[in-house]
């Protein structure tokens, strides 16, 4: 069980987002989490339902639109989350007005929100082809460790591809 800088780094990061995410408040930190679940979903679950559809649309027309088509996707629900991000910020101050609520659903969120950013950061790293940095994020770190034994088996199942 060896720890390096990585999970360090990681934890001051999860802990800084917990305290930034206390002083916001709730309202403030639930659109960005939903921005991030929601790239996560288009990015995993949606890429592969919608890679069919995408298919047949190329051979329909002729032209390849399968990867452009998906990050367009990705692209759009990210976008779509934006748009309501003031309607989402209102109903979240309106439907937990109390202000113990809005600090301590705040730190939940906001460290949530750190956490998948630097999860998939750490996963993506530790799995690039060819990386030097390959090493330490994911045999190196105790985080990159068991997110890559832990997490990619359910994306694989996910999405159904394999990252190898």
């Amino acid at each position: 069980m060896s720890f390096n800088l990585l999970d360090i780094g990681t934890v001051v990061y999860v802990a800084y987002a917990v305290w930034r995410g206390r002083r916001r408040g709730l309202a403030f930190e639930l659109p960005r989490v939903l921005k991030v679940f929601v790239l996560a979903f288009t990015g995993a679950g949606l890429w592969h339902w919608t890679g069919a559809a995408l298919d047949q649309f190329s051979k329909l027309t002729r032209q390849h639109v399968g990867t452009i088509g998906g990050a367009g996707l990705m692209v759009a629900a990210y976008f779509l989350v934006q748009h309501f991000k003031a309607q989402i910020r209102a109903w979240a101050e309106k439907k937990f007005p109390d202000g113990t609520l809005q600090r301590r659903g705040g730190a939940v969120l906001g460290g949530l929100h750190a956490l998948v950013l630097s999860s998939f950061l750490i996963v993506f790293i530790g799995l690039f082809p060819g990386n030097p940095l390959k090493g330490p994020f994911a045999q190196g770190s105790f985080i990159g460790r068991n997110l890559i034994h832990y997490i990619v088996p359910v994306y694989e199942n996910v999405s159904g591809q394999s990252h190898k």
